[in-house]
């Protein structure tokens, strides 16, 4: 529960919890809890400098105001009929909260399924930007929230509405709402960059690293396991 890295692992074993298999169900556990065991001291560590998001080249306005506050999205499509999503929110160099789950619909399109979790990270932007307001922290103007799909950033930056929002549910556009009262900001990154990548499909080695490096974590006993060949 501390591990946002794997996150996403944790969410698909559970949804094969009731009728595991040796293989490869088993041996997933045990490759999870032995990256686990071999990364004692990783975990979120807050404050330092503030570091721009990953895939931007220049820090959003008022971002210094807000201690580094923003979010990433990302969204799968197309490989199951309820997409897994999936995002995080980060705020003074770390994370704040994540979250790596399927959504509870069956979406039609990859537009679709980003916009319905870009609708559920800017909820939590929201409830964190509540939580700042009620301790005497206020944020100050658009929280910029990243992704990496052009068409869902089009889809809410764009004013009005059109035959795609027509059969969206109230709750799904809800980003597109939030975008246009200015309370958030919609930035388009590369895949590459979108750090809510890592909840939302297994991805290779060195994607893994890089996308938890930059959430980021403590890595000084890590690189040790990493040099004994423990990871």
């Amino acid at each position: 529960m501390t591990a946002p890295e794997v996150a996403y692992t944790y969410s698909r074993l559970g949804s094969h919890s009731m009728y595991p298999l040796e293989q490869p169900h088993y041996e997933a556990v045990l490759h999870a809890i032995g990256y686990l065991v071999n990364t004692p001291d990783v975990g979120p560590v807050y404050g330092g400098k503030l570091k721009i998001p990953l895939g931007l080249e220049e820090f959003p306005p008022n971002f210094h105001e807000t201690r580094g506050l923003y979010a990433s999205t990302d969204s799968s499509w197309g490989k199951q009929p309820r997409p897994h999503g999936g995002h995080c929110t980060m705020r003074t160099n770390a994370v704040l909260g994540w979250s790596s789950r399927q959504l509870k619909f069956v979406c039609d399109s990859t537009c679709y399924a980003e916009t319905a979790q870009g609708s559920r990270a800017t909820k939590e932007v929201m409830f964190f930007k509540q939580a700042l307001i009620a301790v005497k922290r206020p944020a100050m103007g658009p929280i910029p929230v990243l992704g990496d799909n052009s068409a869902m950033h089009q889809l809410v930056t764009k004013e009005g509405a059109s035959q795609l929002t027509r059969h969206f549910e109230r709750a799904t556009v809800f980003i597109k709402w939030a975008a246009m009262k200015l309370l958030v900001k919609l930035h388009l990154v590369k895949s590459e960059f979108c750090i809510a990548d890592i909840f939302t499909k297994a991805v290779d080695k060195e994607t893994f690293l890089r996308l938890r490096n930059n959430m980021p974590v403590s890595y000084t006993h890590l690189r040790a396991h990493e040099t004994r060949g423990n990871l």
